[in-house]
């Protein structure tokens, strides 16, 4: 949970059971009260979201008094981008070749993947075949 909004009274999140109350006060008839929550989730899984308004006065149609959103899939997000450049063009027999790779992370939050950094380290190697040889890779992790 990043914000609760709403365009009457107020609204307050309970860290302990997760869940977002707002106080709205009198609804007059016919003016809609706006809510807005942002979530930010933490890690994959399904997003369930229910809405649920109480009143003290005797409502005359209780049955329309929640509506959910459930199975909102939450999913990683990736956008890893790998550039590379040579310090000398063209390289002679008995130089040095020295390779400058850049490895970024267009995601907003870190990202950790052994299988990237081995197939990274496997892209190069084979790139440098008869060259020399390059080990596993490891990345680590990337922040944005």
């Amino acid at each position: 949970m990043t914000a609760a909004t709403t365009s009457q009274g107020t609204c307050a999140y309970d860290s302990g059971t997760k869940t977002v109350t707002c106080n709205l006060g009198t609804i007059n008839a016919g003016s809609p009260v706006n809510i807005q929550l942002t979530v930010k989730p933490r890690s994959e899984g399904t997003l369930n979201n229910t809405a649920t308004v109480t009143t003290t006065d005797a409502d005359s149609n209780p049955g329309n008094n929640s509506a959910s959103v459930n199975g909102l899939p939450a999913i990683k997000f990736v956008d890893l981008s790998v550039s590379k450049s040579e310090s000398a063009d063209p390289i002679f027999a008995g130089e040095n070749e020295t390779y400058t790779i850049v490895v970024k992370n267009f995601n907003a939050s870190g990202v950790q993947q052994r299988a990237d950094s081995e197939k990274l380290a496997v892209d190069l190697q084979q790139e440098l075949t008869g060259k020399g040889k390059l080990g596993a890779m490891p990345i680590g992790t990337l922040e944005g």
